[in-house]
């Protein structure tokens, strides 16, 4: 007689389940073309039925070898471009969540950035794309602090020509 997946299950009864973790080093790393595997990480799995059966199943993971073993930090250095422009398109995105929040609970309050006033560095090192946000409305403004001087500016412009001049006569 032949059961089918849910006639199995159901007739196994599973009482426990254990899974145990073995790792064990190599003495020599061995080549593989996504890496070198310096120990066999195996996740041993031991299923007990009601009736006391037990079945033994086993997976060794092998990190690279398919999409669920890459490891995810990877990401962003070997694509360090693709994961900028994500987490500066998430930031333009939760700032556009900002501004709706804030126009919903408080109607007419501006919205301000604080920003360094070089636009390719706040986009480079702090992946603000304020000039988009201003052009956008995502902000009113942006707050530029030197030393101890603010600037407040809602033109983009204006503010480039402010940070020009800055930057011309030696403060920054």
């Amino acid at each position: 007689m032949k059961l089918t997946g849910e006639e199995a299950t159901a007739a196994m009864r599973i009482e426990r389940v254990e899974v145990s973790r073995l790792s064990v080093p190599l003495i020599r790393p061995y080549r593989l073309s996504f890496g070198d595997l310096v120990a066999f990480d195996t996740l041993l799995v031991e299923l007990i039925d009601a009736d006391g059966r037990i079945s033994f199943g086993e997976a060794t993971v092998l990190t690279g070898y398919t999409d669920e073993t890459i490891d995810p930090f990877a990401y962003p250095n070997a694509f360090p471009d693709a994961w900028r422009q994500f987490r500066q398109v998430r930031l333009t995105r939760l700032v556009a969540q900002v501004r709706a929040a804030i126009a919903a609970a408080l109607p007419g309050i501006p919205v301000t950035a604080v920003v360094s006033g070089t636009a390719e560095s706040d986009l480079e090192d702090h992946l603000q794309d304020w000039r988009s946000w201003i052009e956008s409305r995502l902000v009113d403004a942006v707050s530029v602090r030197s030393g101890a001087t603010t600037t407040i500016v809602s033109d983009v412009n204006a503010l480039l020509r402010i940070v020009s001049t800055a930057q011309a006569s030696g403060s920054n």
